[in-house]
C-alpha cells in the first residue's frame, strides 16, 4: 500500500496540472533507482506494462546501463534539492529499439525528497517540455526577494509589494495544486485498495473452485471407475449364465430327441402286442373250432 501512495503522488495530480500534456512520460524513481510510478504514455512509449517495471530500477529495463552513470549524477542533484536542466538520454524499448529523449528530473515531496518525478518526451516534440520548464520557473520566488535591498533604493514600495503579492498567489495556487493532489491521491488510494482486495478475494475464490472442481473430478472418475467394474462383472455373469442356458437348452434337445425315440419305441411295441393279441386270439378261435369237431366224431 505503501508503494501505491507513492505511484499516487506522483501520478495523482497530473491530470489537474494544466501544464501537464498527454505527450510526457510520467516516471517515479526513488534514491535506488527503482521506479515507483509509470503511466500509461510511458507503456505506450517503451512497450512495457507497468508491473513489468515497478519496483525494478530503470537502468534494468528502459534506460539503456551505459547511461546509468548520467542518469544517477542528475538525480543526486535533485535529491540534494539543486537545480537541473532539462538533458537527453534515450530510451530503450521493449524490443530493443533506442528513441531519444528529453527528461526533466523534480523533487516530489516537501522538506525531505523521497521521490523524483521524471517527465520524458520524445526529441521531436522536446519544445512542449522546455515550455513547461520556463513556466514552472515562473512559479518560483525571485531571488531578488531573498537579497537585502540596496541603499540606492533601486525598488520603490510599489514594485516590492506587487513582486510580494506575485509571490502570495503563485504560493496560492501551488498550495491549491497540492492540495487537489492529495485529494485525488486519497480517493484513487482507495479505489486501489478496494479493487486489490476484489482482486485478491476474487483469486482466492477462483483457487477455491479449481481444488473442488479437481475434487469432483476424482469422485467422479472413481465413480464412473466403480461403474464400469461393477458393469464389466455384470456382463461377465450374464454371459456365463447365457453359456449355461446354451448348454441346458442342448442337454434339453437331447433328452427331446430320447423322448422322441422313446415314444417311437413305445407305439411300435402297441402295435406289436395289438398284432400278437389279434394273433392269439385267431389260434383260440381255431383251437375252440378244432375242439368242437372233435366232440361231434367221438359221439
Amino acid at each position: 500500500m505503501v508503494d501505491m501512495v507513492r505511484h499516487n503522488q506522483i501520478m495523482g495530480g497530473s491530470n489537474r496540472n494544466r501544464f501537464f500534456s498527454k505527450d510526457f512520460m510520467i516516471i517515479g524513481i526513488d534514491k535506488e533507482g527503482n521506479v515507483t510510478a509509470f503511466n500509461n504514455k510511458s507503456e505506450k512509449l517503451t512497450g512495457y506494462r507497468k508491473a513489468e517495471v515497478l519496483h525494478k530500477k530503470i537502468w534494468d529495463t528502459i534506460l539503456p546501463i551505459e547511461y546509468k552513470e548520467q542518469w544517477m549524477n542528475y538525480s543526486k542533484k535533485v535529491f540534494s534539492q539543486k537545480p537541473t536542466d532539462v538533458f537527453e538520454a534515450p530510451l530503450l524499448t521493449k524490443t530493443g529499439k533506442k528513441i531519444s529523449i528529453l527528461w526533466k528530473l523534480m523533487p516530489i515531496a516537501t522538506g525531505t525528497v523521497r521521490d523524483i518525478c521524471t517527465l520524458g518526451i520524445e526529441k521531436t516534440k522536446g519544445k512542449k517540455l522546455i515550455r513547461f520548464t520556463k513556466k514552472l520557473e515562473k512559479h518560483k520566488p525571485s531571488k531578488q526577494l531573498m537579497e537585502k535591498p540596496k541603499t540606492e533604493g533601486l525598488l520603490d514600495n510599489d514594485r516590492i509589494l506587487a513582486m510580494f503579492a506575485e509571490l502570495r498567489d503563485s504560493l496560492i495556487m501551488e498550495r491549491e495544486l497540492i492540495d487537489g493532489q492529495w485529494i485525488k491521491l486519497r480517493e484513487y488510494a482507495d479505489l486501489l485498495d478496494e479493487l486489490n482486495k476484489t482482486l485478491f478475494e476474487e483469486k482466492n475464490r477462483l483457487i477455491k473452485d479449481e481444488v473442488e472442481l479437481k475434487n469432483k473430478k476424482e469422485r467422479f472418475n472413481q465413480i464412473f471407475q466403480r461403474e464400469i467394474e461393477k458393469f464389466n462383472l455384470e456382463i461377465k455373469e450374464k454371459k456365463q449364465l447365457l453359456e449355461k442356458l446354451q448348454d441346458k437348452e442342448k442337454t434339453f434337445e437331447k433328452l427331446q430327441q430320447k423322448v422322441e425315440k422313446i415314444e417311437k419305441r413305445k407305439n411300435s411295441l402297441k402295435k406289436l402286442s395289438e398284432e400278437r393279441n389279434k394273433r392269439e386270439q385267431k389260434i383260440n378261435e381255431k383251437d375252440l373250432k378244432i375242439s368242437k369237431r372233435r366232440g361231434c366224431w367221438i359221439k
